[in-house]
């Protein structure tokens, strides 16, 4: 981990948010959040009765989709913020698919 992140995480204070957190800052519904948690495709850690995600997992995430559509469109990395978020949830929605509002069996 570099100096920077370091830092984000210190101004955050909380290393880790809840899965229906983490969707609100991914875009996507709480249902969807604790189906990519239960496939695996969102990293999660299991505190006693809770699950929450890293901050720095989605900010990884976020960087590397930011990278990879700099690479795919050809132009410079980070040129446009919204339609690369946009990328990282059809990602992750084209991974998981369906859009019933079900927990997926994963406990909060």
């Amino acid at each position: 981990m570099d100096a920077t992140q370091t830092n984000t995480l210190d101004r955050d204070e909380r290393w880790a948010i809840s899965v229906p957190e983490a969707g609100r800052r991914l875009a996507i519904s709480r249902a969807h959040a604790y189906r990519l948690v239960a496939s695996g495709d969102l990293p999660s850690l299991r505190l006693g009765h809770r699950t929450v995600v890293p901050v720095s997992v989605l900010q990884a995430m976020l960087a590397e989709s930011l990278l990879a559509s700099g690479r795919r469109t050809g132009g410079p990395a980070g040129t446009s913020g919204a339609s690369a978020s946009g990328h990282l949830v059809r990602r992750l929605e084209d991974g998981l698919g369906g859009g019933d509002e079900t927990d997926g069996g994963v406990a909060c």
